[in-house]
Order: C-alpha cells, then structure tokens, then sequence
C-alpha cells in the first residue's frame, strides 16, 4: 500500500518537505503523463514516481519491492542516484532493488521503462532501517513524536477544507496506491495510527459538510470496530464555518436562510423570532 511511503518519507524525516505521486511519464516523473488501470489504480505502462522534492538530505539505501517486472532507474544525472542488486523473480513475479540515493541529494524520482503485463503493482519504497521483515505503515520516529501529544487534529489528514465527499463510496480505498489528489487519505488509516501510539493519545476528527447520514454512520462504525477503545474521539462538523474563505461558510448559511424562510424553521434557528437574510 502506498501510504506507507507518505508517512514515512513526508512526515517522519525532520525538516523535509516531501510528497509522494505515482503519475509522471519516466522521462518527467512530475508531469501526470502515465496511464492507469481505472479499477486497481496501478500504471499499465512505463511511469515515473516522485518520492520527494525540496528535501533535506535523503541520502541512504532504499529497498524497493514491486509486482512485476520492468527496468529501474533513479531519474536525474549520475549524481542523482543509482540502482543496485536489481532481482526478478519469475516463479513469483515480483521485483527487488536497491535505490542508492548519495548524502546531500534533495530529491527522488524514480523512472520505469520496459514493464511487463499489465505493469508494476504493489510497490514499495521502504526507507533505510526497514526491510520487508520489518516495514511499517508509520515508522518507530514518528509514532515516538506523535505519542508526545495528548491529542491529534486530522483536519488536514482528510483534507476536510477541500474535502467535497458526500457518499460513503467516494471515500479512498485502503489498498489504492496513492493518496494524492484527487484522492485523499483513507478514514480507515486514523485508527492505524493511533493504535500504534505510544501512549493514550486521543482523536480529533471532521466529517466533511456534506456528508450523507450513510457517510457518518460508515465514520463512526469504523472508528467502534478499528479504534483502540480507550481512545476518545472529538467530533466536529466540517471546519470554520463562520469563515467564508471556505466553500462549507457560504453553503451553510444557505442552508440556514432556507431552513428559515422556506422550510418554517424545523430546527428553531431564529431563536431571536428574526427572519432577516444573512449574507456573507
């Protein structure tokens, strides 16, 4: 799964401003070029990957496992990085690497040419100290940070200022293998992380503003069934919606002038018996 490689890259490494995107064409891994399998998310053809950018020394050795096969290379000139103790094997499909990055680089980017059938699925790129026997979701540094907190905010987590879902079925699969946009990070990776703190360390979360019923009730059967039990869970409606720099303000004072003006006020919200307009 790919949020593997998001936390541990973008978040864990201090200081680093990083982003993972499966999506560029080998010869420009940036430009949304690849083409992919509507169903699995994968890339059927050659691609190109950004692991980081505007980075703090990301040299090291990193291990990269795929499905499939194809020819790898560390994109940019020969001081960029190399590919070492490349495998193929056949009896299982799968890929193993060594991604070479020198101390000092700011960036990766990786280039596949040549892929096999119908492309590279289930790739990972795991950061040096993780092997296949030990790889994590959320490395051993960030769980250790994010345990000093008594609670954490997941607003930007769902993106919930851009956030436009309304249905269950919209929200991001777990095993999708990027959570960029369009995409966003999956609900199911809340209680992931946080039970795997360190300490208790409780939960603040937004539903999106326009949310279904079926959509709550989906967020909150998840977090009974997958959260640690001894997590305590704040809730809000959405974020800001006094603040009209976001698209939720205007759409919920719409809202409250029809609930007013047209639908005799259900929810008695001109307690002061004033039916004036509120404009933004």
């Amino acid at each position: 799964m790919h949020w593997r490689i998001i936390i541990s890259i973008l978040i864990s490494i201090a200081n680093i401003s990083a982003y993972i995107a499966i999506g560029g064409s080998p010869s420009s891994p940036w430009d949304r070029d690849a083409t992919f399998d509507p169903t699995t998310g994968w890339p059927t053809r050659d691609f190109g990957m950004v692991l980081s950018t505007a980075a703090i020394d990301m040299g090291g050795t990193y291990l990269l496992n795929a499905q499939g096969n194809a020819q790898v290379a560390v994109y940019g000139d020969s001081s960029a990085g190399r590919i070492a103790n490349k495998m193929y094997n056949a009896s299982t499909n799968t890929l193993s690497a060594s991604v070479i990055i020198p101390q000092g680089a700011t960036q990766i980017m990786l280039s596949f040419i040549n892929t096999s059938g119908p492309g590279l699925q289930n790739i990972s790129v795991l950061q040096p100290g993780y092997d296949l026997t030990s790889k994590s979701n959320i490395t051993n540094l960030m769980l250790t940070h994010l345990s000093r907190f008594s609670i954490i905010r997941f607003m930007d987590w769902t993106s919930r200022n851009t956030n436009l879902e309304v249905n269950w079925n919209e929200t991001t699969p777990l095993n999708w293998l990027q959570y960029t946009p369009s995409k966003r990070n999956p609900w199911k990776t809340i209680p992931f992380i946080a039970n795997q703190f360190n300490s208790n360390v409780d939960i603040w979360i937004k539903i999106p503003y326009g949310a279904t019923d079926d959509y709550v009730l989906n967020v909150a059967q998840l977090m009974l069934n997958q959260l640690n039990p001894t997590i305590n869970i704040y809730v809000e409606f959405s974020n800001e919606l006094w603040n009209f720099i976001f698209a939720q303000a205007t759409a919920n004072l719409k809202a409250a002038n029809d609930s007013v003006l047209n639908q005799d006020d259900p929810l008695r919200l001109a307690y002061d018996n004033s039916t004036s307009i509120r404009v933004p």
